[in-house]
């Protein structure tokens, strides 16, 4: 199976909307292979939707979301 054939591919915009982040999160975190993602062609780029939450279970969460470590705690 290639990842145009994964239904649970999506793209950077819908799962920043799914997860409530900013798309530029999707980004930093693809880039940093903190979540793999799939080049479509030059132009598009798709993330699993099962890799970003096992991404996000306890203990492997990428930092970012819901983590104010880099505000001193402060919201």
């Amino acid at each position: 199976m290639t990842a145009s054939d994964d239904p649970d591919l999506l793209t950077l915009t819908e799962a920043a909307k799914r997860l409530g982040v900013h798309i530029q999160t999707i980004r930093a975190w693809t880039r940093e292979g903190r979540i793999p993602s799939y080049r479509m062609g030059q132009r598009y780029v798709r993330v699993s939707w099962s890799a970003l939450m096992e991404a996000l279970t306890p203990g492997t969460q990428p930092s970012g979301l819901g983590d104010n470590s880099d505000t001193g705690g402060k919201a």
